[in-house]
């Protein structure tokens, strides 16, 4: 009776079985391998990245810059138009829209004298976007300049008196802090001289911190150092009980008496005189 079955070789089970046992050894190898760079595969790929990008950056950048085609300027716009702002980063027009120095177009900008701060953005795919504060004058300083609430003096090319604002004085090269005092000083006395019906014009922070103001009648009141509340109580009551004429005459008043002031006259009018008070 014939038979398929298949006689091997002597040795060959015994072969089949060793490489058996060594693809499952490279299998459990590679295994273990793969567990063992996994968590450096991060990593590998941020490498990798970095290199194709470095390889490949100056195709990148060519495929989405484009040159620089307009310029967009937002802000109330008072003193400074956008015509201005335009010219100072027109240079830039044209120019590589990634590669552009957004600090060196706002140094610029930031140049123009009424312009106190400014912002610049790029916005895809060819535009520079320039918002603009303006500065905002509360006072004349040393008769030269402007002097914005933040005690920051700034000086256009051409000073615009017309709007009224009050006349500060002091040292030219005092600090942000001293600018401020004057201010606050003023504002001072401002609520003091008001419920009277007066008003201070001007004010000059002198050497040793003496304080002097002149009135809107036009007198010149020496207050001396801080605090003003008596001296400027002083000053009303005798301007209050004085006649339009006597005031006409008064050249400067002297408040730094501990219980009274001194007048100073007008040339060619009465001489100088002392006011006591109780």
């Amino acid at each position: 009776m014939a038979t398929n079955a298949k006689v091997l070789p002597r040795g060959s089970g015994a072969r089949m079985l060793a490489s058996q046992s060594t693809e499952s050894n490279r299998r459990e190898a590679l295994s273990l391998y793969l567990q063992s760079i996994r968590p450096y595969a991060g990593l590998l790929s941020g490498t990798l990245l970095l290199i194709t990008l470095f390889v490949f950056k100056g195709h990148l950048i060519a495929m989405v810059d484009h040159e620089i085609s307009s310029i967009s300027v937002s802000g109330e716009l008072n003193k400074v138009s956008a015509e201005q702002v335009s010219s100072k980063i027109s240079p830039w027009l044209e120019s590589s829209f990634l590669m552009a120095d957004l600090n060196a177009i706002k140094t610029q900008v930031d140049s123009l004298p009424w312009v106190r701060e400014s912002t610049v953005t790029r916005v895809w795919p060819g535009q520079i976007a320039v918002g603009t504060l303006e500065q905002k004058p509360v006072a004349i300083w040393n008769s030269q300049h402007y002097l914005n609430a933040s005690g920051e003096v700034f000086t256009p090319e051409s000073l615009d008196w017309g709007q009224f604002l009050p006349s500060l004085k002091g040292p030219d090269d005092s600090a942000i802090a001293a600018r401020l005092e004057v201010i606050t000083r003023l504002a001072e006395v401002e609520q003091l001289l008001k419920p009277y019906g007066f008003s201070a014009l001007a004010m000059e922070l002198k050497s040793r911190g003496v304080w002097e103001i002149r009135l809107d009648n036009g007198i010149r009141v020496a207050l001396g150092t801080a605090p003003f509340d008596e001296k400027v109580e002083r000053l009303v009551k005798v301007l209050h009980g004085a006649s339009v004429e006597t005031i006409g005459r008064m050249e400067a008043i002297d408040t730094r008496y501990p219980n009274g002031l001194a007048i100073q006259w007008k040339q060619g009018t009465s001489a100088d005189g002392r006011i006591e008070q109780q």
